[in-house]
């Protein structure tokens, strides 16, 4: 997991999305108390998608 406060997220936006993609779980923080949580969505495998066209 990775703290950021809310100015560095603003600023550094394009690479905290980068970071999620990749699994990661950031938590923002605001007058130094965590504030949200930022996770990647689980996607749904291919092959359950493939089961229901068929």
């Amino acid at each position: 997991m990775i703290k950021v406060n809310s100015y560095e997220a603003k600023l550094n936006f394009s690479t905290l999305m980068v970071q999620i993609a990749n699994g990661k779980k950031i938590i923002i923080t605001r007058s130094g108390q965590d504030f949200a949580i930022i996770t990647p969505l689980k996607r749904e495998s291919n092959n359950k998608r493939q089961d229901v066209l068929k």
